[in-house]
């Protein structure tokens, strides 16, 4: 594939990405527990009953765990269209920037949607999704480069 389209792809997911995270904050916060029973009743066909494991915090785990992994995702992203023009190690630093000002950001839209408002706890738990991005991702660039020096 050539690069230019690679790189129109790394921008592209990102953008629908922020998209994907920009629409499930924009819902209220009725829908937003829907979703949350639909991944309960996913759980549950497959033979896990959530409920019994995690009693009445199984909505929070459900919800947090949701951010981690919207932000981590997030990063990673990020992280690749960054290095689209430079390969700078400073660059793990500054896409962690960029998901702690977006999920900053998607809390301040919160308050403008019905029963939801800012959390600064969000914000810091979808910074540690960032963080765990950051780590799955410099491990695996690190393995990467040492794959091609072997070569």
């Amino acid at each position: 594939m050539k690069t230019k389209t690679k790189q129109t792809i790394k921008i592209t997911s990102l953008l629908v990405w922020m998209s994907v995270i920009f629409i499930f904050s924009h819902q209220p916060a009725s829908v937003s527990s829907e979703n949350n029973k639909l991944v309960i009743y996913i759980f549950n066909y497959m033979g896990i009953d959530l409920n019994s494991i995690f009693g009445d915090i199984t909505n929070f785990i459900i919800r947090k765990t949701a951010h981690i992994t919207e932000y981590l995702i997030l990063y990673i992203l990020i992280i690749r269209v960054l290095k689209i023009s430079n390969n700078d190690k400073g660059q793990y630093i500054k896409a962690l920037v960029y998901v702690f000002l977006y999920a900053s950001s998607d809390e301040i839209h919160q308050i403008f949607v019905e029963n939801r408002g800012p959390s600064v706890k969000d914000v810091l738990i979808d910074t540690c999704g960032g963080i765990l991005g950051m780590i799955i991702y410099y491990i695996n660039d690190r393995k990467n480069i040492l794959k091609q020096k072997r070569q």
